[in-house]
């Protein structure tokens, strides 16, 4: 199963379109690396160039799907290995071809 990307009303796209179990899955993934990195939710804001940290907050609640591109910069920022961004959401999308 292909993942399910979405456009948000500013374009950008985001694994939105994989359902509200996988965003929070997603946004536990994120949460857990920035906790373990030692970085603040400001310092993440920062790093993704965002004026507030509630949508740093909306992310890592999972009420709102984090934009690729943002997935993206915070591969980089948490130094995550991509495979296991990759990973999981392979993972997410075989579940969900299973149910």
């Amino acid at each position: 199963m292909a993942a399910a990307y979405i456009k948000s009303k500013t374009g950008a796209s985001s694994l939105g379109g994989l359902g509200e179990e996988a965003n929070l899955a997603i946004a536990k993934f994120f949460k857990d690396h920035r906790l373990s990195s030692g970085l603040s939710v400001d310092q993440v804001a920062k790093g993704l160039n965002l004026d507030q940290t509630k949508t740093v907050e909306s992310y890592e609640s999972g009420t709102v799907a984090i934009p690729l591109e943002d997935i993206f910069a915070l591969t980089n920022l948490l130094n995550i290995p991509p495979e296991d961004v990759l990973a999981l959401i392979f993972d997410i999308t075989s579940q969900q071809g299973r149910s």
